[in-house]
């Protein structure tokens, strides 16, 4: 069940879904009822990371048995560093930082940095699964790099923000805009061959998703088609 986030606050909700639960729970016939979040082994989003979830099964009559499920919460952060080795950029090296925890709220940020022997590059990739607590997923993405190109090189920095909503459990579509501003630094080319040495570019998208595998963790059959333009 999702509530629209604009009628019903954080607190509201969790309001809602407790007068909602005591009511089932007086329905003649039921015994248990309880409310809870999307699980992160249906694909869905989760707002706590899991690295294991475990279940014992236990006896309890005649040839019934209770299935007790324990889930064991991941580590929120993680660095890497990556090393290799590409044809045209030579030697590279990166560091990354990730929080999938930001400030307590599910929310991922990831901080990246690369060097290689044509250039430098930086990242800063923030993630909203849930904006505003809506079905809506925002991403935004800052970037800046320098890079030397046989003849010229070049300072760029940019942003791209990316908004897409769930409209099924299959497919998931949105808009992506971008803008970025690209500087040469310098140049051994005749500068009437190299045309605006500093300009601006903007674009609009639309990005769109259908993922029909049976389980987004581990499938067995089905395709994922994807496509941005």
């Amino acid at each position: 069940m999702s509530l629209p986030g604009g009628r019903y606050p954080q607190e509201q909700r969790a309001q809602f879904f407790a007068a909602l639960t005591d009511a089932i729970r007086e329905t003649p016939g039921v015994k248990v009822a309880a409310a809870g979040g999307q699980l992160p082994l249906l694909g869905g989003i989760s707002r706590t990371a899991v690295s294991a979830v475990m279940g014992k099964p236990v006896p309890v009559r005649g040839n019934l048995l209770r299935l007790d499920v324990s889930a064991e919460e991941a580590k929120s952060k993680e660095f890497g560093v990556s090393i290799g080795y590409g044809t045209f950029q030579g030697g590279i090296f990166g560091v990354q930082y990730r929080d999938r925890d930001l400030f307590g709220y599910g929310r991922p940020l990831t901080i990246s940095a690369e060097i290689s022997q044509r250039g430098y590059k930086g990242e800063i990739l923030y993630e909203d699964p849930f904006l505003f607590d809506t079905d809506l997923s925002f991403k935004n993405r800052l970037f800046a790099l320098t890079f030397d190109y046989d003849g010229y090189s070049k300072f760029e920095i940019g942003d791209r923000v990316e908004l897409t909503r769930k409209f099924t459990k299959q497919y998931e579509a949105g808009l992506i805009f971008a803008a970025r501003h690209v500087e040469v630094t310098s140049t051994s080319i005749n500068q009437r061959f190299l045309g605006d040495t500093s300009y601006l570019v903007n674009s609009l998208g639309f990005t769109q998703t259908l993922d029909l595998r049976d389980s987004k963790v581990n499938p067995s059959r089905g395709f994922v088609l994807d496509n941005t333009f």
